[in-house]
């Protein structure tokens, strides 16, 4: 394979490698936001005013981290637009012949 062709692999590979890493961070930071909403009845109390401030302050969180996620799928959108324009003989049977 020739080092233009490999770098342009190592291209998307790295731009996959960004998204999935902003996925699983997303995943689990979803997940501490969601916590103190899990198993709640009617007769909860309300959270205290520091408990509210945390709550908030991991929404913000999770708001960031879906905001870098959708930069990071944005990103490797274009990516392959760039290499599909670039590679236009390329089809998806030819990709997987030998």
């Amino acid at each position: 394979m020739p080092c233009a062709e490999a770098e342009e692999y190592a291209g998307i590979y790295g731009s996959q490698a960004v998204l999935d890493s902003a996925e699983k961070q997303a995943t689990r930071d979803a997940m501490i936001t969601l916590v103190p909403f899990v198993n709640l009845s009617h007769d909860h109390p309300e959270p205290s005013p520091q408990q509210a401030a945390e709550i908030k302050h991991n929404m913000e969180i999770q708001q960031a981290q879906l905001l870098l996620v959708d930069a990071a799928l944005q990103g490797l959108k274009k990516t392959y637009q760039v290499f599909l324009t670039s590679h236009k003989k390329l089809t998806t049977s030819s990709l997987w012949s030998p």
